[in-house]
């Protein structure tokens, strides 16, 4: 007789040292190991005030996690919250017709005790969620990226890129870029800080502040899964950028360049990427994602400025994770979150 399934709820802070293990086997067991769905980085979340609390949802059998997701509630305008799980969930048996119905009831339950407006799932193994329909509020997990394998050799990667990238490269070089891996230090986040809103400022769009900056980058540096790398032209810092190595990713998740044109025709951002590139490849990942690009060539979304430099990398291959999944117990309030949106995305656009 075959032991039924358990559903364990708690919070991500109450899940028993004694489960770490097996969770991280599961996450380790996804081929693009997910970093959303590590307790340690869920936890720092809200050290960085980025979410109001994350939760721990598990199906369960004598002790053994069969599967699992990490669902962070943040808010979404005056009072209301909404779930969401990225990249997850993450599950022992990946077609288990049996596991995610349960696990889909279990999000939902503490969906309504929670009083979510919403949960939105960007899980990046596609599959049937029961009571989820395709759908997002806001994709935190840009649809399409771009992403280079690492398996071949320095030569080769540098052989797949579009022409004008290695030109790039090398120019920059020849500049005197130089780029280094820096520490967390307040005088790094500060100069960090200060270019990724000039950056900011210059391409149209927003960003996170000080204080979350400064606990993921010391999470990374505390844990080893990251570091902020610095480009310098003339001892003045000219670029940075945010990395982050999770088993066999590695992730280009934060970026900032300085504005002045004498500067930028030095190409120092192209000399970061390479270091970045080369740093991961030496730390035994396998594959380095830049974690975002227009879905369409040629589109004006918010990603149009930077498609053109990461395709200078990864010309011809694009990596598209399946639709976001969405369940709305409160369909009144998610149409009036969902109309303002839309008007604060057109204001945006008019200013």
């Amino acid at each position: 007789m075959t032991t039924p399934l358990e559903t364990v709820v708690c919070p991500v802070s109450g899940v028993a040292p004694s489960m770490h293990s097996q969770l991280e086997y599961l996450l380790a067991s996804h081929p693009d190991a997910p970093v959303w769905q590590s307790l340690g980085w869920n936890e720092m979340l809200g050290y960085a005030n980025m979410q109001r609390e994350g939760w721990y949802i598990g199906i369960h059998r004598e002790g053994e996690v069969l599967a699992y997701c990490l669902l962070e509630v943040r808010a979404v305008w005056l009072g209301y919250f909404g779930g969401f799980v990225l990249g997850g969930p993450l599950l022992s048996e990946q077609e288990n017709t049996t596991i995610v119905p349960v696990l889909c009831e279990g999000i939902r339950t503490l969906g309504r005790r929670l009083g979510l407006v919403f949960v939105q799932m960007e899980p990046l193994v596609d599959r049937d969620f029961p009571g989820f329909r395709a759908g997002s509020y806001k994709r935190f997990i840009e649809p399409s990226t771009v992403r280079i394998d690492l398996s071949g050799t320095e030569e080769e990667i540098l052989s797949s890129m579009h022409q004008k990238g290695r030109y790039n490269i090398r120019l920059a070089e020849r500049a005197g870029v130089i780029v280094e891996s820096v520490p967390p230090t307040d005088e790094n986040l500060t100069t960090f800080h200060s270019l990724f809103l000039e950056t900011t400022d210059r391409d149209g769009f927003s960003g996170a502040g000080r204080g979350y900056f400064a606990e993921l980058s010391r999470y990374l540096a505390a844990t080893g899964e990251g570091e902020m790398l610095f480009a310098r032209m003339d001892e003045r810092i000219v670029a940075a950028g945010i990395f982050v190595h999770h088993f066999r990713s590695a992730l280009y998740y934060y970026g900032a360049s300085a504005s002045d044109p004498e500067v930028r025709r030095a190409m120092p951002t192209y000399a970061l990427q390479w270091a970045a590139i080369r740093r991961a490849k030496s730390l035994g990942c396998a594959v380095y994602d830049f974690l975002g690009i227009e879905p369409e060539e040629g589109g004006d979304g918010h990603l149009a400025g930077v498609t053109q430099f990461k395709r200078r990398f990864v010309p011809h291959d694009t990596t598209v994770w399946p639709e976001a999944r969405i369940w709305i117990p409160r369909p009144f309030i998610y149409a009036i979150l969902r109309l303002a949106r839309t008007l604060k995305k057109c204001l945006r656009k008019k200013a």
